[in-house]
């Protein structure tokens, strides 16, 4: 390895991956057409986390971490598959969203591709799809987070670098080519070469009440009240178109 293991690096991957997953989902809700941009962001989270699942059946990796038998879980012998212990780890990892770094021993056999590499990178791009224009330091700000923490999941041991340069690869892809093909008049989506990759029919649908073109990036407050908060939150978009 050019760079010796550093376990610290995981937790600042975790801590990374959270800030970034805030400030996407904070965009999300504070954009006028909140529903239909959080309607997107699950649907490319379930289409990536959807392939990472068919990678990781067909996909083993030895785990990648140096001194593995002190971190990672024990694998279970295929002759006893309790089902108390698959549930048991399967809630733990729902539960705490494969943010591992609090636990004393993790799951160390997904990694093809990295899932903190998707959420970091999902949540980058839907800060840059769906931020007002001139909100320029967001996106500063957003930027570094998303490539540290990048970076650390690979110094930190729980990731080859193959794991995170795909898993970015293929969200950048996904991501782009979505909203390249459903930002078409409606007319023109189903002749796109885009229409025959293999989710295309599935979002096509999700999208039938979307109008044409890309949304326009306002903001407004979700919450009913106060009247003061929503004329604030007004003024602030109309100063970043």
């Amino acid at each position: 390895m050019l760079i010796p293991q550093q376990r610290w690096a995981w937790v600042v991957g975790d801590i990374f991956s959270t800030l970034n997953a805030v400030l996407g989902f904070t965009c999300v809700l504070l954009h006028k057409q909140r529903l239909i941009v959080f309607r997107r962001v699950l649907l490319l989270g379930g289409i990536m986390y959807g392939l990472r699942a068919v990678v990781l059946g067909l996909t083993f990796l030895p785990p990648s971490f140096q001194n593995r038998d002190e971190i990672c879980l024990p694998q279970v012998n295929r002759t006893a598959m309790y089902a108390t212990e698959i549930t048991t780890r399967f809630v733990t990892y729902v539960v705490t969203l494969g943010l591992t770094s609090g636990q004393d021993k993790i799951l160390c056999g997904d990694l093809m591709f990295s899932g903190h590499t998707v959420v970091l990178t999902i949540m980058y791009f839907t800060l840059l799809q769906y931020t007002p224009r001139r909100l320029v330091y967001l996106r500063y700000i957003a930027a570094p987070l998303t490539y540290i923490g990048i970076a650390a999941l690979v110094i930190s041991g729980g990731h080859y670098t193959m794991d995170v340069l795909i898993a970015y690869w293929l969200t950048s892809h996904i991501f782009y080519a979505y909203h390249q093909v459903f930002q078409m008049p409606r007319i023109e989506r189903t002749k796109a070469p885009l229409s025959h990759l293999w989710w295309f029919w599935l979002c096509y649908w999700f999208e039938s009440d979307v109008p044409d073109g890309a949304l326009r990036n306002e903001w407004d407050w979700p919450l009913p009240g106060p009247i003061c908060i929503h004329h604030f939150v007004e003024r602030i978009s109309d100063k970043l178109q």
